[in-house]
């Protein structure tokens, strides 16, 4: 066994087994691995997966290359957050909480219009190096853990 399926075998198992996702981006020589939640911004970063219409929803992502160094913006050319209806919203690299910097990682903000529809709503991640190759992830697609958008 090659080391890339060595290393992707791992991380899906540790994806698999220890909640948050951290899967190996398909089809590269060089695999990217990604972290990746949403939390409320107006519920104070809490950790959340049911989002009512007008609720603030916060992508974060943390990727790793092969060697388990963090890539921030000086390593990736952009990270993009894509819905199924086109959207899609780049993601900002920086320090969290903002003033405090105790942890860096790529963010993006959504509003969920008054009008978006309800229920479940995959979503995937698109990391484009600094060469243009590009890397896709989406998190577990079990109902639990997918972004809901519930009436509100």
């Amino acid at each position: 066994m090659n080391m890339t399926r060595s290393l992707s075998a791992v991380a899906l198992a540790i994806g698999m087994t220890c909640g948050p996702a951290l899967l190996a981006a398909e089809g590269t020589d060089a695999p990217l691995f990604f972290e990746g939640d949403m939390v409320s911004e107006t519920a104070g970063c809490v950790l959340a997966n049911q989002f009512a219409h007008g609720d603030v929803v916060v992508f974060r992502v943390r990727v790793l290359d092969a060697t388990g160094a963090q890539l921030g913006d000086d390593d990736l050319a952009s990270l993009t957050v894509s819905l199924p209806d086109g959207q899609s919203f780049d993601m900002h690299y920086g320090g969290h909480p903002p003033g405090d910097d105790l942890d860096f990682y790529w963010t993006v903000t959504w509003m969920i219009p008054d009008d978006y529809p309800t229920g479940t709503l995959g979503y995937h991640v698109t990391a484009t190096g600094k060469d243009g190759a590009t890397h896709d992830w989406a998190p577990f697609h079990m109902p639990p853990s997918t972004l809901t958008i519930i009436p509100g």
